[in-house]
């Protein structure tokens, strides 16, 4: 067993999986696991963590923030 630091993707349709990093360049070293991770298709998604939302457009390589916590 492993424990994942970070989200699983695949390339390939499933037949192999790659671990890349959560987005910490935006994300706040407290955060907790997301609430809610989505992708409308291969490149766009979205995740949700301590109720503010994170964007991607590259497939998860980089991840910007789109709302902000109050």
């Amino acid at each position: 067993m492993f424990a994942l630091q970070g989200i699983i993707r695949s390339a390939d349709g499933g037949r192999t999986f790659d671990e890349i990093a959560l987005p910490t360049q935006e994300l706040p070293e407290s955060l907790s696991p997301p609430e809610s991770l989505s992708f409308g298709d291969p490149v766009h998604g979205w995740l949700l963590a301590d109720g503010v939302l994170y964007s991607t457009s590259d497939g998860g390589s980089v991840w910007r923030q789109v709302t902000y916590r109050q």
